[in-house]
């Protein structure tokens, strides 16, 4: 299963409160951010390669967004 299909099968679920998704990619056309954005669960798109500085300020805008 990718990505999209996990994306497909996911929003089927019942549930009340549903978490911020994030799609994490090597590579990032605007078809497949018009794709994400159709799904309306998807909160951004980070490139990889993960690095430190960038999860540390993904976790403090969802920290401070939550509060």
């Amino acid at each position: 299963m990718n990505g999209w299909e996990f994306l497909d099968e996911f929003v089927k679920l019942p549930l009340v409160i549903k978490p911020q998704i994030f799609v994490v990619s090597s590579h990032f056309e605007l078809n497949e951010i018009n794709k994400g954005n159709s799904y309306g669960i998807v909160s951004d798109y980070i490139s990889k390669p993960l690095v430190e500085s960038k999860l540390t300020d993904l976790f403090e805008s969802v920290m401070t967004a939550s509060i």
